[in-house]
C-alpha cells in the first residue's frame, strides 16, 4: 500500500470516527480515550520520509477541525522486548523489520517531548507500574 493512501484512510478513518463518536460523547461530558490517533501518522507516515509533516498537519486539520487530545500517553518498550510479548504473527508494520521498528520508536521518543501534552511512560516496568503512573497522568489533566 503506498504510504500516501495508508494516510488518506487512516484521515478518513479519524474523521468518521470523530463525526459519530467522539464530538458527541465529548459534546455530553464524556471523557474519551483512544488508542493511536494523529500522533501515529505523524511517526508512521513522515518516519518513511514519504510524507512531509506539514501535509500530515492539514489532513489532519481538515479531518479533525480543532479537536486536539487533553493528553498523549507514549508508552516507550524496547523494540526486542515489544516483539518478545507478541502472540500473533507480525502485522503488515512489524513485517517491515527491526530497523524500520527502531526508526518508528526513535520518532516516537522525539515526538514525545515536542508534541503538546504528550507524556512518555516507560512501558516495560512491571504492569502494577505503568497503571499507577497512567493514572496519575490522567488524575493531572481530568
Amino acid at each position: 500500500m503506498a504510504v500516501a493512501t495508508e494516510l488518506l484512510l487512516y484521515m478518513a478513518s479519524r474523521a468518521q470516527l470523530v463525526r459519530e463518536v467522539v464530538r458527541p460523547a465529548l459534546e455530553a461530558g464524556t471523557v474519551v480515550l483512544a488508542d493511536r490517533f494523529v500522533l501515529s501518522s505523524l511517526v508512521y507516515q513522515t518516519v518513511t520520509g514519504a510524507v512531509p509533516e506539514e501535509a500530515v498537519r492539514a489532513m489532519a486539520s481538515v479531518a479533525l477541525g480543532d479537536l486536539a487530545p487533553d493528553l498523549q500517553i507514549v508508552f516507550d518498550v524496547p523494540v526486542h522486548v515489544a516483539l518478545a510479548r507478541k502472540h500473533q504473527p507480525p502485522d503488515r508494520m512489524e513485517r517491515k523489520g527491526r530497523g524500520f521498528l527502531e526508526r518508528v520508536r526513535q520518532a516516537y521518543l522525539a515526538r514525545a517531548v515536542s508534541e503538546p501534552r504528550t507524556v512518555l511512560i516507560p512501558g516495560a516496568p512491571p504492569v502494577a507500574d505503568v497503571h499507577r503512573r497512567v493514572l496519575k497522568e490522567l488524575a493531572r489533566v481530568l
